[in-house]
């Protein structure tokens, strides 16, 4: 009896190896491929541009190619530092062809949005560069405040 216990051993061994065997062909031959998309990961994938058909399509074009040097031929005369008497028509022309490019890419409100930013950071600086000793000492005094109201804060809780 004791003689057949390796025999039983390789015959189970066999079984088992046959049976992983059909498992396995059965999944490779009922499983799918696996579909992965290799742009899956990419949160605004940017893609090639397609060519424009119809009269948009072809004013669209020609604003892409004459767009960039007017804003820079704007940009340029509003930092002209011969003072040209022009410069407030140049800022002006330069804010209309921004928000003009805005339209016509579909980012209107985003373009608006940056101008009113651009334009308080710029208020912000003239702020600073005509009364810039009253906002940095009131900067200062909130700072000393704060401070000040961290600390017995901090002791309180002692």
């Amino acid at each position: 009896m004791r003689g057949l216990l390796p025999e039983e051993q390789r015959l189970r061994d066999l079984r088992m190896e046959r049976t992983r065997l059909a498992d396995e062909q059965e999944r490779a031959t009922t499983a799918s491929p696996i579909v992965h998309d290799p742009h899956a990961h990419l949160l605004h994938r940017r893609l090639p541009m397609e060519p424009q058909i119809g009269l948009l399509g072809r004013a669209r074009s020609w604003w892409a190619v004459l767009s960039t040097p007017l804003i820079l031929l704007a940009l340029g005369a509003v930092v002209n530092p011969r003072g040209v008497a022009g410069s407030e028509t140049a800022l002006v022309l330069l804010l209309v062809l921004l928000t003009v490019e805005g339209a016509v890419r579909g980012k209107f409100l985003a373009v608006l949005l940056r101008l009113l930013l651009c334009c308080l950071a710029i208020g912000i600086l003239i702020v600073l560069w005509l009364d810039g000793r009253y906002v940095v000492t009131s900067i200062f005094f909130l700072a000393a405040v704060l401070v000040l109201l961290v600390n017995i804060r901090e002791a309180w809780r002692r």
